[in-house]
């Protein structure tokens, strides 16, 4: 029997090889388990008490190449959701289990195709981590790199869109040169057409008819990024804009971002300084930001989601690394944000003048390829002097999180 087993191992062997070397496959992933806790996020306006939960995931990442260089990438996310105490109702979650991203591509000299459901980063300012149904060219010569996209945005499916396609489509640019080793300039442009002429709503029956749209959101959005290093400081700015009707249909004004980020390596000690506005009606992606304020793909703390919420922001915000061993890193924040609402907001809202946020993180890594993170931040607002009459309380808000997570 051992022969035998022998003999069949040496021959799956024989057959697997020569497969093995027209095509790759890799698998990889990450996992993490979080505690997350939140006090007075509405400021002392509602009888809330400090509340908590747990939460997890898993993803599976899957590469395959083959022979040619074509290459087909995806990731699966297995359970990514609050604990319900026992998990006993999660199966019944549309999120239990589901593909992340999917997608080929096709190089083909100095260009490579590539169409599908993708990840999309441009900078975090402006783009981050979005999933668009694309297809995509990227042409790539010495340093400088070109890259064409359309985007499927809405398949605006109805009776009519057998006739014609009234759909949400975008197309668009982005180009990046790298002067050298130290500095990147990159531009976006994209222009989305809203042709969904028509969408269905209930009638008096409770059936659906067909009324026609009165919003569009086609119009221009772009940024330019630049990042580099210059006498030990390390650089990063950018100017972006959405047009108005791209930030809500009917709008009149365009919004603009802007943001420059120093940092000097001092040793072990990294201080950096990041100064920005954003300005009618802009808002940043929500994976920029610190640990109160924005950012919530990374810190689900943030008490507002995303930078420029609420009206025009100034931030002026100085923050300090320390990578006190090979292991240890510590970080802290110190966070100053004007906001001038809108005159045109009901008074009763919640108009904001400063915030103040004081947060830091403390990250040790347990063995290679596995870390346990702890987040914390106290996030102190300013209302608007009008609203003291009404009794709007502007408590202070604390959240913070623990997180055991690996990657593999």
């Amino acid at each position: 029997m051992k022969r035998i087993l022998s003999v069949t191992g040496a021959l799956l062997l024989a057959v697997s090889l020569p497969q093995a070397a027209k095509a790759e496959i890799t698998l990889g992933g990450d996992a993490r388990a979080r505690l997350i806790y939140k006090d007075s996020y509405d400021f002392g306006n509602s009888p809330q008490d400090p509340f908590s939960y747990f939460d997890s995931r898993v993803r599976i990442r899957v590469e395959g190449r083959s022979a040619g260089g074509a290459f087909m990438k995806a990731r699966v996310r297995l359970d990514d959701l609050k604990w319900d105490g026992q998990g006993w109702n999660a199966f019944q979650e549309d999120k239990n289990i589901w593909v992340d991203y999917g997608w080929i591509g096709v190089p083909m000299g100095p260009v490579t195709m590539e169409a599908g459901r993708m990840i999309a980063n441009f900078s975090k300012f402006f783009s981050w981590d979005n999933r668009p149904s694309r297809v995509k060219l990227t042409w790539k010569q010495e340093g400088l790199q070109l890259i064409l996209l359309y985007d499927i945005k809405e398949e605006f499916v109805n009776d009519l869109d057998d006739l014609a396609d009234n759909d949400f489509t975008a197309g668009g640019l982005v180009a990046s040169y790298r002067f050298s080793e130290d500095w990147l300039l990159k531009g976006y442009l994209r222009y989305q057409w809203d042709d969904r002429e028509w969408a269905p709503a209930p009638d008096d029956s409770g059936e659906d008819r067909l009324v026609r749209r009165q919003d569009d959101n086609s119009g221009m959005l772009g940024s330019v990024h630049l990042a580099g290093k210059i006498a030990g400081f390390g650089l990063t700015t950018e100017l972006a804009c959405r047009t108005a009707d791209v930030i809500a249909a009917g709008r009149e004004d365009d919004g603009w971002g802007w943001y420059a980020k120093l940092d000097y390596h001092w040793g072990s000690l990294t201080p950096s300084l990041n100064i920005g506005l954003t300005s009618d009606g802009y808002l940043a992606d929500n994976d920029f930001g610190w640990i109160m304020l924005g950012n919530t793909q990374e810190n689900p703390t943030a008490v507002i989601s995303q930078v420029g919420t609420g009206g025009d922001w100034f931030w002026v915000a100085p923050s300090l690394s320390w990578a006190v061993t090979d292991r240890l890193d510590l970080q802290a924040n110190l966070v100053w944000v004007d906001v001038d609402g809108s005159d045109e907001m009901d008074e009763k809202a919640d108009r904001l003048a400063n915030l103040f946020e004081l947060s830091g993180s403390v990250r040790y890594v347990l063995s290679e390829g596995a870390d346990f993170t702890v987040k914390a931040g106290y996030l102190q607002p300013d209302f608007d002097g009008r609203l003291d009459s009404l009794g709007i309380q502007d408590d202070g808000a604390v959240g913070g999180y623990a997180r055991l997570q690996i990657k593999f």
